[in-house]
């Protein structure tokens, strides 16, 4: 995983290039070349959500959705 942090971090004086590979990256989301892998579950659910990355259940990320 490489948060945009990160990205900015590692890429500070070469905006170009981060901008050129983010770019590139929602072509190839958009196209459908590649997924993101994750879970949701309610926010009420987050304790629930920390047992089921401790036990290896979740694969990618898991996203606790706020209750409207």
């Amino acid at each position: 995983t490489i948060s945009y942090s990160e990205i900015y971090a590692t890429f500070f004086n070469q905006y170009n290039k981060v901008d050129e590979a983010l770019r590139h990256l929602f072509v190839l989301l958009a196209d459908g070349k590649i997924k993101p892998k994750f879970t949701t579950l309610p926010l009420e659910q987050a304790a629930y959500g920390h047992e089921l990355i401790e036990s290896g259940q979740v694969s990618g990320k898991l996203l606790l959705i706020p209750s409207v």
